[in-house]
């Protein structure tokens, strides 16, 4: 019987092997990762432009801090970082987004997803194609679903009769 995935022996400079799933005891991946940034910076500037100023958030209220490591990552990485790279244009960022919720089955996330579309000038029809092509991987059942949740969204905009 073969290895478990990761358990073999990673290559030079790629730290230590995985067993099964986990990491060995006593391996830490704390040092692989930046210091948090507090109060969201650029992350949170781009989130603002691709959301709208009014876009829900999951920041800790003053009475639970729980979770504020989470948050400052995704503020950083996701936003600060990932979107905020040139290869893309928001409005792209924004369909590979909408492709990727529909393919994850993420539907709650959607309408703020398609309200940021809009907002970078997607179009209702291009967000229909989109939800075309990624019914081919998705599967037409959580594809259909996803085009229900949207139609709602588009009508809330006022995008669609």
């Amino acid at each position: 019987m073969g290895e478990p995935y990761g358990a073999a022996a990673a290559p030079a400079g790629f730290g230590p092997p995985l067993s099964g799933a986990y990491a060995p005891a006593g391996t830490s991946f704390g040092p692989l990762l930046p210091p948090l940034v507090t109060g969201g910076g650029a992350g949170a500037d781009v989130r603002r432009d691709v959301l709208g100023p009014d876009a829900e958030t999951t920041t800790p209220t003053p009475s639970s801090s729980f979770g504020s490591s989470f948050d400052d990552f995704v503020t950083r990485v996701a936003w600060g970082e990932v979107w905020a790279r040139p290869g893309l244009g928001r409005r792209e960022r924004c369909l590979v987004t909408l492709t990727a919720l529909v393919v994850q089955g993420q539907l709650d996330a959607l309408p703020v997803h398609v309200r940021a579309a809009l907002r970078h000038g997607v179009t209702a029809g291009e967000i229909e194609e989109t939800l075309l092509q990624a019914s081919l991987h998705a599967g037409f059942t959580v594809a259909g679903a996803a085009v229900e949740v949207v139609r709602r969204a588009l009508g809330d905009e006022g995008r669609v009769a």
